[in-house]
């Protein structure tokens, strides 16, 4: 789970302080869910309420993301509200394809399909129950829509294996600020030097962790490090691993 310019988990050093840990914080989207097999599937149902021609879905997919991908750094960097992206995501999207439809209420049926779609691994509930067995404290710390992010959590059987479910919009600040991590520390009485934090984004969970003091894992779900590494030089892990499931593993044989 380590690259050679970081700490490697087998290190004693490394393995001392992983079993000091008492808290792990987890983020959700391409973390514990695969975020675009949901919103995937969330937007072919809208396109074929639509009536929209299946051969059309890739290219309005496509641009979807990138609409998408465009909007949500601005909550991060404090320039846009969650309801703002909202809004803005399909009255740009509705008028780049001659849509029809209302931006919020699409929104609001987009959200629904992405509920219904969000699926988590059987494996990792069983890891996540280990982990507690063990006297571990768990917090998903999530940028996502609250409302939204706490259905797919309690729908796939999440809430019952965490200790602590924390969004942006509780906070009023996203990562990579440090207030959710503050407020996540205070909640579960927790030190920073017992907590490690584990996301898949470096500008979000790994700079944001750096901000509050945590150690943090960076999940690579199949990029290469050296690659991403050259876009954020400032927000390095304090570890990588492959998935969160392989992290999890390692984890379980050194607590």
């Amino acid at each position: 789970m380590q690259n050679a310019s970081l700490q490697s988990i087998t290190e004693s050093a490394s393995l001392v302080k992983l079993k000091q840990k008492k808290g792990l914080f987890i983020d959700f989207d391409d973390t514990i869910v695969d975020y675009d097999i949901s919103a995937n599937k969330a937007l072919e149902d809208i396109l074929k309420d639509q009536n929209i021609a299946p051969e059309r879905f890739e290219f309005i997919k496509r641009d979807y993301e990138k609409i998408n991908n465009s909007l949500w750094p601005k909550l991060e960097k404090g320039e846009m509200t969650i309801d703002q992206i909202r809004m803005k995501r399909f009255e740009i999207l509705i008028a780049n394809h001659a849509l029809s439809g209302v931006p919020l209420k699409m929104d609001r049926d987009y959200l629904d399909a992405f509920v219904i779609h969000t699926k988590t691994d059987d494996m990792l509930h069983e890891k996540l129950v280990r982990i507690r067995e063990k006297g571990l404290k768990i917090s998903i710390l999530t940028n996502g829509i609250k409302d939204v992010q706490h259905r797919r959590v309690e729908r796939n059987g999440l809430l019952p294996l965490i200790d602590l479910l924390v969004t942006s919009e509780d906070i009023g600040k996203a990562k990579p600020a440090p207030d959710m991590f503050f407020h996540a520390l205070d909640k579960l009485q927790l030190k920073k030097t017992e907590v490690l934090m584990i996301g898949d984004s470096l500008h979000s969970d790994i700079k944001g962790s750096q901000n509050a003091g945590i150690e943090s894992v960076l999940v690579l779900n199949g990029r290469n490090f050296e690659d991403l590494r050259e876009t954020a030089l400032d927000c390095l892990p304090d570890y990588t691993s492959d998935s969160l499931n392989s992290f999890l593993d390692d984890f379980l044989n050194i607590i």
